[in-house]
Parts: C-alpha cells; sequence; structure tokens
C-alpha cells in the first residue's frame, strides 16, 4: 500500500530486486499505478478512486477462503472501523446501511481471494489503512496470518518509524544493524533542532496560544508561503466551489455550522474541568489510530466514567472541522452535537474559545490522539491519551486503561520540559527513519528537501529496514 510519494515506488522496486519481497496486489496512491503495471507485469494494481470512491470492487470468485473469519472477533472490529471510514467517501450524503453492508462483504470477499490465491506473505503500508477498502485488506491479511509492517510519521520533522501493528510500539531501528546505519544517523541528526525548537516555543506559557501551522496552511493561511502563492490557493479555493460536489459541500457545511453554534457555549464553565478537544473527522488521527476508541462519543463516555462528577468536561470543536476546503461535514452531524450534551457535566464549546486557556486552567488535558496531550505534557498538565499516539510513553502522558485511577494519574509527578525533548531526541535517535509519507507532508518540510539529496537517500535505508524487520521471528 504505497502513499503518494515516489520514494514508496523506489522502495518497492529495491525490495523485489534484492529478491526480498515481489508485489502481487498493489493499492495505494493512483500517482504510481502506471508505472506499478510496467515495472510488476505479474501484480494486480488496483485502482484506489475506483475502489474507494466509486465503489467498483473488482471481480471476485469468492470460495470458502478464511471462512472462519465470518464469525470472529476479527470481522466485528474490521466492520466497526470500515463502516465509519465510508464517511471519507461519499461525498453526494451517506448511503443506506444496506448499501455499505453489501459493500463491505463485497471488500472481504474480494480481500480473502485475492490473499489466499497469491499466497500472499507480507503486507507493507505506507501509513495507516484510513479507507474501507485499505483497512478490510490489512485486518484480513492479519486474521490469514501474514506479517504486517506499518509506517507511522511525526509531525515535527520528516520521520517516519516502523512498526508491526497499527499502534505502537515502534521499532528500535537500531537492534536491526542496518548497513546504513551511518547514514540514518546522519540525517537524523538534522532534526533534533526540531525538537529543541517545539520545546522552546512554551517557554513562555503566557504567551502560548499559537495556531499550529497545518492548520493555518488547512485555511489557506501558510506563514510560510509568499502573498501571491497564498492569493493563487484562494482562487483556487473560489473555483472549486463551483463544481457540484463542492457547492453541495458547502451548503452542508454552512446548515451543519449554524446548528453546531445553537448549541455551544461562548465561555468557560466556572470550576474544575477537564479539556478534550475534538478531533478533525473523518480522519487517520481517530480512526484508525484509535483502535476501539476510534468513536470519540465512545471515548467521551469512558473519560466521564473516569472523572469525578464534581469536575466537568469542557469539549472544544476542532477548528477545521468547519473549514471550506476540507471534508468536515462528513464528519459531523447535529445530531452528534446532541449526543455530546446528553452526557452528564459536558460543555460543548465553540472553536473560538482559546486552546491555550483550556489546557493551561485544566485539571487534565485528554484526547484519542492529539498532539494537544504532547503540548499540555510540555505545559505542565497531566495528559490522558486513548488510542495509538505516535508520541506513546512520553513523560506527562498517560495511555488509558480501564483499571486507571483518577488521583493517581491526577496526582503523578509531573517532568520538566527538558525531560520531553531529551525523551524525543532519545525516541528520534532509536526509531526514527527519514522521510515522510504524502507529498503534502513533503510540502509541509520544504525547506529541509530544498537543494539537498536527501530524498534520494531515503529509500535505501527504508528498504533495507523493511527487509530487516520482515527477517524478524
Amino acid at each position: 500500500m504505497p502513499a503518494g510519494r515516489a520514494v514508496w515506488f523506489d522502495v518497492t522496486q529495491r525490495l523485489a530486486a534484492n529478491g526480498v519481497a515481489e508485489p502481487f496486489l498493489w493499492l495505494g496512491d493512483g500517482v504510481h499505478d502506471a508505472a506499478a503495471k510496467i515495472a510488476f507485469p505479474d501484480a494486480d494494481v488496483v485502482s484506489f478512486k475506483a475502489i474507494n470512491f466509486k465503489r467498483k470492487v473488482p471481480a471476485t470468485a469468492y470460495n470458502r477462503q478464511f471462512a472462519a473469519f465470518w464469525t470472529s472477533a476479527t470481522l466485528h472490529d474490521a466492520r466497526d472501523h470500515a463502516i465509519k471510514m465510508m464517511d471519507r467517501s461519499e461525498r453526494f450524503g451517506p448511503t443506506s446501511g444496506p448499501e455499505r453492508e453489501a459493500y463491505f462483504a463485497e471488500l472481504c470477499f474480494w480481500a480473502m481471494e485475492r490473499i489466499s490465491t497469491t499466497k500472499a506473505q507480507v503486507l507493507v503500508m505506507a501509513e495507516n489503512p484510513h479507507s474501507a477498502p485499505s483497512y478490510i485488506l490489512h485486518a484480513i491479511a492479519r486474521f490469514a496470518g501474514l506479517k504486517v509492517l506499518v509506517f507511522s510519521s511525526w509531525p515535527l520533522a520528516p520521520i517516519v518509524t516502523l512498526r508491526r501493528s497499527l499502534t505502537p510500539p515502534d521499532l528500535d531501528i537500531r537492534t536491526l544493524n542496518l548497513t546504513s546505519e551511518q547514514d540514518r544517523a546522519a540525517l537524523l541528526a538534522n532534526f533534533e533542532i526540531f525538537v529543541t525548537e517545539y520545546i522552546a516555543s512554551f517557554n513562555d506559557p503566557q504567551k502560548y496560544g499559537f495556531i499550529p501551522r497545518y492548520m493555518q496552511m488547512q485555511a489557506g493561511r501558510d506563514p510560510l508561503a509568499g502573498k501571491m502563492a497564498q492569493l493563487a490557493k484562494a482562487i483556487k479555493s473560489s473555483v472549486r466551489l463551483l463544481k457540484p460536489r463542492m457547492a453541495y459541500a458547502a451548503i452542508v457545511k454552512t446548515r451543519l455550522h449554524r446548528a453546531f453554534l445553537q448549541r455551544a457555549e461562548t465561555t468557560i464553565p466556572d470550576g474544575p474541568y477537564v479539556y478534550f478537544p475534538l478531533h478533525y473527522e473523518p480522519e487517520r488521527t481517530t480512526n484508525p489510530d484509535g483502535g476501539v476508541f476510534h468513536d470519540q462519543l465512545r471515548v467521551l463516555s469512558r473519560l466521564r466514567a473516569l472523572v469525578p462528577p464534581s469536575i466537568a468536561i469542557c469539549v472544544k470543536e476542532h477548528p477545521s472541522q468547519f473549514n471550506e476546503r476540507l471534508v468536515g461535514h462528513q464528519g459531523r452531524s447535529a445530531r452528534f452535537y446532541d449526543a455530546v450534551r446528553a452526557v452528564s457535566g459536558l460543555h460543548l464549546l465553540a472553536e473560538t474559545v482559546p486552546s491555550s486557556q483550556l489546557i493551561l486552567c485544566a485539571q487534565a488535558v485528554a484526547t484519542v490522539t492529539g498532539t494537544v496531550a504532547l503540548e499540555a505534557a510540555v505545559l505542565g498538565r497531566p495528559a490522558l491519551v486513548f488510542g495509538g499516539a505516535w508520541f506513546d510513553g512520553c513523560p506527562n502522558v498517560t495511555r488509558y486503561t480501564d483499571d486507571l485511577d483518577w488521583d493517581s494519574f491526577r496526582n503523578q509527578s509531573l517532568e520538566t520540559p527538558e525531560v520531553i525533548g531529551d525523551w524525543l531526541k532519545a525516541q528520534l535517535a532509536a526509531c526514527g527513519l527519514p522521510a515522510c509519507v504524502n507529498p503534502s507532508n513533503q510540502k509541509y518540510f520544504a525547506r529541509y528537501y530544498q537543494h539537498t539529496t536527501r530524498a534520494v537517500r531515503e529509500a535505501p535505508i527504508l528498504a533495507e529496514a523493511i527487509a530487516a524487520a520482515l527477517a524478524l521471528d
């Protein structure tokens, strides 16, 4: 499952040329499809656009393969995630329940038949699967006993880590004894400054309140882009509204935002509270990264059970949820906000309420996988994550378990920002691989890649790391 950058095609060619792995089934960014058909003539190259957005499942002759799947716990997990992921591909409103169920079954038949007939042994994913076809393929591959390798990205630097599941822990790359270890270390040395600058940005909590650059970019206001580039992006966005799909989205989004504002509070309530900022949806950071907690209403119910009734829970909408450039209208409904407000002691806050104030005045901060937990940790607040965050194990950050005790969590001894910085640098040295997943990620880190050979040095390291990881028991 390759993502859009050229490095993933290069990695695949290296794996095949070195006799490590030959691709038989290819489902990824369409930018590679034509080249993949030429380079790997025996591979079944499936159009992601066709199978995901147009729902054209390849012709399948399912014949009892992996029949135990249909009564297994894996089925229920796969269905739970995949049905929700269909939100991402339905641009003119959600399809009916029976339609989704049939599509889910077709994808299962297809994945079972292809894995069985190709006798595949390994599944390699450039990132966590966050579409129904890719998630189902992953679920059945794991059910069939295939080795699975997944790359996970860091938002702080052009870094990926390697896992043998969708959630942490990351593999310690130093234990793989790579011949390219020296080059890996040399490239990673460039990234310590990213961590240092991140920690330093919190030196004065009273001035904390910056909007992350990725959110500014989503809103068309990249602080590193020139005025002409920003103007061109604004014009492009206006033109997009002429498309029927985008016009429909704008209307639905406006109505949804109006419904939200009718239900939201604009001030922080008096008294102690826990801060839970909603994730933008539909997005990978909740589904599948949240695991069983991919549903934020499910998370809030567990959080309410953990937090004493005397402590409120402040739920703030994500600033990007109603962004005209995004598809947030596919991840929310007015009834979602009603369900949030149905939980006792919850306050639904407008996206305009300052996050900095909410973090600094909170008893604790909770999230599925959001970097708000890392921000809270640096600012000296205990943080709780429910899913598989990329910073899993960070000081001042606790992973939720059913036996977690509130008082112990709330009264834990907290480490300094310097200790957190040291932890991040240690994780970087142990688990980091120089790369980013998509062209958008590479654009985000354009200054790092500009006028250098760093991008072409990534593929040999990634390919060797995959080969070494596959050799592990």
